[in-house]
């Protein structure tokens, strides 16, 4: 079951993250993209909500952004747009998301908006060019492979803009449970909103516990420690 689930995410993730590079290319000369041009500190804070979980029939139905310094120092947010679902992608909303959906208020708010899918990607991609370079800034946020996954998909321009590094929250929380259950214990609660700048800034939150408790910056040497011996 597993290995077929992994299956079709490669055979969904590979071609489009192609064909997101090559619609960025047509649109205006880039670089070639070989090494994902030189890498930058920040990062492009990034979460989705989706009608479900399977790229081939769920849509992106919330999208918000942030983009922050490599010590998480925040630079700029992108307030979260809520794109109109076509009938038939309503249809396919999964139970879960119809559930929790109605509960946030995120249902009602898709049925009321006028912005398609098109329009949130020109949108996201200026608020990224306007604060990154193209191909130089890592996704990060938890899980933030899927979120990748769905915009490859539908919004291949910005798909194309990130590099394909990833931060990905939920690894370092994975790590941390396992190898410090105590600093575990003492990560920030989430509200579980299910609403994406909230989930963002909750991962941020989240992070910075992991920078203060576990990535503890070692002490600079002396000078006199540094000096050569003879």
């Amino acid at each position: 079951m597993l290995s077929r689930w992994l299956q079709r995410i490669s055979a969904v993730l590979i071609p489009a993250m192609s064909k997101s590079i090559m619609a960025a290319a047509s649109t205006k000369p880039m670089a070639p993209v070989t090494h994902g041009g030189p890498l930058s500190t920040r990062l492009i804070w990034v979460d989705c909500e989706m009608t479900g979980l399977d790229p081939e029939i769920n849509r992106i139905c919330e999208i918000a952004l942030v983009i922050t310094e490599g010590d998480l120092t925040p630079v700029a947010q992108f307030d979260p747009i809520i794109i109109k679902q076509t009938p038939e992608s309503m249809q396919n909303m999964s139970k879960w998301c119809k559930k929790t959906f109605k509960k946030n208020g995120l249902l009602t708010r898709i049925a009321e908006s006028n912005i398609d899918t098109q329009n949130a990607e020109e949108q996201v991609l200026k608020f990224l060019q306007e604060h990154t370079e193209p191909f130089t800034c890592a996704l990060a946020g938890n899980s933030v492979y899927m979120d990748r996954l769905f915009i490859a998909r539908e919004m291949p321009l910005v798909a194309a803009h990130f590099h394909y590094r990833t931060v990905d929250v939920s690894t370092i929380k994975e790590l941390v449970r396992r190898w410090y259950p105590a600093k575990f214990a003492a990560i920030p609660e989430k509200k579980m909103c299910h609403r994406s700048i909230d989930d963002i800034l909750e991962s941020i939150e989240e992070l910075k516990h992991y920078q203060k408790e576990i990535f503890i910056p070692l002490p600079e040497a002396s000078s006199a420690d540094s000096k050569p011996t003879a």
